[in-house]
């Protein structure tokens, strides 16, 4: 009896043990996943585009609803910053309107995850705040200061535009508008995907003959333009290509000077815009911008 009390309690005490030992290595196999969770989580895109900033989506339904035609109808419709002209007919969210130097800087804008930039004014809103959209698919407005994962310069607004995927707009599209005082807009896309590739093209053109501004003379401020404007990609499962070329000739009197106003002024300009990526493993991508 002495004995098969001793070895029944030996046999409990062993069970006892293998039991805490397995409940050890479930613990700490719950903490390498939930550690390997963690840090997964942190390193998705999902994850990143998140910490960009405080986010307003527009997505292609709610454009399509809005019947945003360009880059200004979406600002005309956001928070704190919306669309607005400096007294040069130029896109100038931060202007007062006043003799002053361009100050929308701080406002980024991408295309494809591709920045628009160019060396006059330090913003591609400049060139890019009223462009015709037809291309685009959905946008993302980011307010206050983005990542370093999106840019390596503080911003009060970034801005994201996404182009049309072939694999769900393929074919053509034409569009044509008309509106008051002489406006027209034309607008051409074409998009396909094959079996390895998928490319798309817009082009569109339009004619904005704008309502003037009284200032005094018989001759009043005019802000007409003439735009042409070309998107294009062409893209692989892991590279991408864009081409976009845009010439505006404007006349750039929005507004009256402090001592003299002109009676003429016009800026005109030509924007070639390049960009091609490749995806070269799972954590390194290069990227070269023309």
């Amino acid at each position: 009896m002495g004995y098969s009390f001793r070895q029944n309690k030996i046999q409990k005490s062993l069970t006892i043990i293998w039991m805490l030992s397995l409940t050890m290595i479930h613990s700490e196999d719950v903490s390498s996943n939930l550690e390997e969770y963690n840090q997964k989580n942190a390193l998705s895109q999902k994850t990143i585009d998140e910490n960009k900033g405080h986010l307003v989506l527009f997505t292609r339904e709610k454009l399509e609803k809005m019947h945003a035609k360009t880059l200004k109808d979406v600002f005309e419709t956001t928070p704190i910053i919306y669309y607005n002209e400096n007294r040069y007919a130029m896109p100038d969210p931060f202007t007062s309107g006043a003799f002053e130097a361009y100050k929308s800087n701080f406002v980024r804008l991408y295309i494809d995850g591709v920045e628009i930039t160019q060396g006059w004014m330090g913003s591609g809103l400049m060139l890019y705040g009223d462009i015709n959209i037809d291309f685009v698919d959905h946008i993302e407005f980011y307010y206050m200061t983005p990542s370093f994962e999106t840019s390596v310069e503080p911003a009060y607004l970034t801005v994201f535009l996404y182009s049309k995927d072939p694999k769900r707009d393929s074919g053509g599209k034409l569009a044509l508008r008309g509106g008051s005082r002489g406006y027209n807009s034309q607008s051409i896309s074409y998009g396909e995907q094959k079996e390895d590739l998928a490319y798309m093209i817009n082009f569109s053109h339009t004619d904005d003959q704008r309502e003037t501004i009284a200032n005094g003379t018989t001759t009043p401020l005019s802000r007409d333009f003439e735009r042409t404007q070309l998107f294009s990609y062409i893209k692989t499962e892991d590279q991408i290509f864009h081409l976009q070329v845009m010439k505006k000739n404007t006349d750039s009197l929005a507004g009256m000077s402090l001592d003299a106003t002109p009676l003429e002024s016009k800026i005109n300009y030509l924007n070639v815009h390049m960009d091609y990526g490749i995806e070269l493993s799972e954590h390194w991508r290069a990227q070269i911008v023309l």
